[in-house]
């Protein structure tokens, strides 16, 4: 099993423009690799104005490029998740890719 990254302490960062609208945000973090890893500890970021974006970053998984990251207005379900290749996110409210009832592996 690949290993599951870690959210660095205090990198969730919420900046004054984007197109997030205001309220909380959940977050984990996965790797792919031949499989896709099980999540980093849930985080959450609260958006404080109509127009936001939320930026994370975390450690990187050895023998990994690429990184799913789930986002949701629920601990429990999220509403979609993007896909990079780096330790780094900006979440400006675009490029999210949206599927019904769509969470992480468990």
């Amino acid at each position: 099993m690949i290993e599951s990254p870690t959210i660095k302490p205090g990198s969730v960062i919420v900046y004054d423009t984007g197109d997030i609208s205001k309220g909380l945000y959940y977050y984990v973090v996965t790797a792919i690799g031949l499989r896709e890893s099980y999540p980093s500890h849930l985080i959450q970021a609260y958006a404080r104005h109509r127009k936001n974006s939320i930026a994370l970053s975390w450690d990187l998984v050895p023998g990994v490029d690429e990184y799913r990251i789930y986002r949701g207005t629920s601990p429990d379900q999220f509403d979609g998740y993007f896909t990079v290749s780096g330790g780094y996110l900006c979440d400006t409210g675009y490029g999210i890719l949206n599927e019904e009832s769509l969470n992480p592996p468990v």
